[in-house]
């Protein structure tokens, strides 16, 4: 049991010995070579930053162009309320479609589009984008 003990000592041994180096490896304890330093140009001291005393006036045709850049209006976001006690949200306006999730009495919901008796609803706390019967919702207040 010994000798066999011995002989595989050895044999690990002399496989790492033969086989296990890798001189691409950092090596511990051993110092690299430094980088050499890069000399940074010291930062100019004797430079004074002047605010221009009066602005451009615009011209005619740029005061032109302002003056149809008009904001753009938001339009009015709709929101709904579930009124079932819980109704499932579906990938698309159709019973026979995949359920994403469901929604429960008291939540509300952004309406995206409203077509044959199904409403497009997106909640944004979670994400949830699917497809709900329209009876089950009312206007949210």
């Amino acid at each position: 049991m010994f000798r066999l003990t011995a002989l595989l000592i050895a044999a690990l041994f002399a496989a790492l010995m033969l086989g296990g180096r890798n001189p691409d490896a950092p090596q511990i304890g051993l110092v690299s070579q430094r980088p050499t330093p890069v000399a940074v140009p010291a930062a100019p001291t004797n430079v004074r930053y002047t605010p221009p005393t009066t602005l451009a006036t615009p011209t005619p045709r740029q005061q032109a162009l302002v003056g149809t850049l008009a904001p753009a209006p938001t339009p009015a976001r709709e929101f709904a309320t579930l009124t079932a006690s819980a109704v499932n949200v579906r990938s698309g306006p159709s019973t026979t479609t995949a359920s994403l999730g469901t929604l429960l009495r008291g939540d509300t919901a952004l309406v995206i589009a409203r077509s044959n008796g199904w409403v497009h609803i997106r909640i944004e706390g979670d994400g949830l984008d699917g497809y709900v019967m329209e009876k089950f919702l009312k206007p949210a207040p």
